[in-house]
């Protein structure tokens, strides 16, 4: 739930570069599922991330209360301020699902035992968007790449690739994942789909 709630915030208070603290916070995410070893680093980041955010709001609080004191400012410029704190309506209900998606996921995930489960709730991150019809957009986009980067990664896989082709072919897929993942992202999908083969 709390991730959920942050993404929600990173949206609201960050809406140009939002993708940019969400993917890491994705990622991190996701190695914490996958291999309990990576906890501990993990939390370690975790806990100087929120130590850093919560050292940035208090200086930025004590900032706008000791400009607050010194130069009155309108009421309006008071309310717009204390507003960007108040989650908007559509945040608030993409926050409340992605918070129910990912316990019903990790519910999944811990209980029922698939092997590999944990890309339920990580797709779940991946794919909710803000509103139905990006929510739709994505997972089609999401379904069309897996499937095409499954078949392409079989076909790699059939033609028993020596390591050091399969090294650079991991490389290979992770950067143009990584070059393709905001400007089409059915075609960083199955990048991302080869990778992981």
């Amino acid at each position: 739930m709390l991730i959920a709630f942050s993404f929600a915030y990173w949206r609201q208070l960050f809406p140009k570069n939002w993708p940019d603290i969400i993917i890491p916070a994705r990622v991190i995410y996701f190695m914490t599922l996958t291999d309990n070893r990576w906890i501990e680093p993990v939390t370690a980041t975790a806990g100087g991330g929120i130590f850093g955010i919560l050292a940035e709001v208090l200086l930025g609080l004590l900032l706008i209360f000791s400009f607050h004191a010194k130069l009155p400012e309108p009421a309006e410029e008071a309310e717009d301020k204390a507003s960007k704190f108040i989650l908007k309506p559509h945040l608030g209900i993409y926050a409340t699902e992605l918070s129910l998606l990912l316990v019903v996921g990790l519910l999944i995930y811990r209980f029922a035992g698939y092997p590999h489960g944990y890309w339920l709730p990580y797709t779940a991150i991946v794919v909710l968007q803000v509103s139905h019809t990006l929510t739709l957009k994505k997972i089609g986009e999401r379904i069309l790449g897996t499937l095409l980067g499954c078949i392409a990664g079989s076909v790699l896989l059939l033609l028993h690739p020596g390591p050091a082709v399969q090294v650079l072919l991991s490389g290979l897929s992770i950067f143009l994942f990584l070059f393709y993942v905001r400007q089409n992202y059915a075609l960083a999908a199955i990048f991302i789909t080869i990778y992981v083969l």
